[in-house]
């Protein structure tokens, strides 16, 4: 997450998908990176999660952190195909 702060003259997506949707669950521990999540906001990076990788784990839009937008798993992979380079972690 701080190595896309770095990338400010860029458009920048980051995406949460699988297991990485318990990240943004409203309980959980984001520590030292709450200040970013704030961010990201200023430095127009956009935060998209895969719908159907919450669904299947049982969440809705009323248990994630409202900073993330969800996406249909169709525009989630659009905009994974679409982008000029993708970073994974």
């Amino acid at each position: 997450m701080r190595a896309s702060t770095a990338l400010y003259d860029h458009e920048v997506t980051l995406a949460w998908m699988g297991d990485g949707v318990f990240y943004l669950l409203k309980p959980s521990d984001k520590g030292n990176t709450k200040p970013l999540l704030r961010l990201f906001k200023d430095l127009n990076i956009s935060l998209i999660v895969d719908s159907d990788d919450l669904t299947r784990r049982g969440f809705t839009s009323q248990d994630v952190i409202p900073e993330v937008s969800i996406v249909p798993h169709a525009q989630f992979i659009d905009t994974l195909a679409q982008s000029e380079s993708v970073l994974s972690f």
